[in-house]
């Protein structure tokens, strides 16, 4: 999965098209990913993915680490909860866009929020 963040960060047309991706940046980047990722042996293939067999490594590392979330623009990863094999070993991965799963963490958050302001109320008022 890094090799793969990687060759995306530094692909040429990246490098061309936005011009605050220097070489710098990527390797800002990541070093980020490498303090904050959890490395994971390569999975065991336990659900094939003929549709896309490039990604079939990412779909097993989903189902090894027990994901609540695979975020993707991808159109063959995006079509995954309508695979039975996946959907029957891995009911709780939610496939979502970038832009749903940045909604989904400000609902979480907010919900969080919420809950903080009502025990310090709550806290207050006794």
């Amino acid at each position: 999965l890094r090799a793969e963040y990687e060759a995306t960060l530094a692909h040429p047309a990246h490098l061309t098209r936005f011009a605050h991706i220097t070489s710098e940046y990527v390797a800002l980047q990541l070093a980020r990913f490498d303090k904050n990722a959890e490395r994971i042996p390569n999975p065991v293939t336990v659900v094939p993915y003929p549709r896309d067999q490039n990604d079939e490594h990412l779909v097993n590392l989903n189902i090894a680490v027990n994901a609540d979330f695979l975020v993707t623009l991808d159109k063959d990863m995006l079509a995954l909860p309508n695979y039975a094999p996946f959907a029957e070993r891995s009911p709780q991965i939610q496939i979502v866009r970038p832009g749903a799963f940045v909604t989904e963490l400000e609902r979480r958050r907010d919900e969080v929020l919420n809950l903080l302001y009502k025990l310090q109320h709550d806290a207050g008022a006794k």
